[in-house]
């Protein structure tokens, strides 16, 4: 979402009686916040230009939610993390902040979307044919009146 616009979520999760705190990491400001089934979520006010069209649900364009800024992953040793990352994905490291860690994957300002499966023997496969992989966004079946929303979450980020 644009920067300036923390102020204006700040004030809509106080309204709706949601508990939340802010804090800054790498040249970003951030709400956090949790869902009511106590998922941790961090809103990003992110200073660069963002081209991506805004979600006009109940908020205005200028305080709209752009889509997904990245994603975050808790690990109890960063090193093996990092090594995956740097190593077997190709990521980047971009900036380090004492425990916090912020990479990008691929080199072209768009990042790329991975998946990871190891639940079942099927892993990638359990939902999908091999011919299909990474041509369509498989979601839970509860979620497919959902679908339009959480779509917008694919579209990639612009370059800056």
């Amino acid at each position: 979402m644009p920067a300036d616009s923390i102020g204006f979520w700040a004030d809509r999760l106080a309204a709706a009686g949601v508990e939340h705190s802010r804090s800054a990491r790498f040249g970003t400001e951030r709400l956090h916040f949790r869902h009511p089934c106590r998922i941790h979520y961090s809103l990003v006010g992110d200073p660069s230009p963002d081209t991506r069209e805004p979600y006009e649900g109940s908020v205005k364009a200028e305080h709209a939610i752009r889509g997904a800024y990245g994603t975050t992953t808790s690990v109890r040793e960063s090193e093996p993390m990092m090594f995956f990352l740097t190593e077997g994905l190709g990521a980047k490291l971009l900036q380090s902040d004492s425990a916090h860690h912020q990479f990008q994957l691929g080199d072209d300002g768009h990042g790329r979307m991975f998946e990871l499966a190891y639940s079942t023997p099927e892993g990638f496969l359990i939902d999908e044919s091999e011919d299909e992989l990474g041509t369509h966004m498989c979601i839970p079946p509860h979620w497919e009146d959902r679908r339009p929303e959480i779509s917008q979450l694919e579209q990639s980020r612009p370059s800056t």
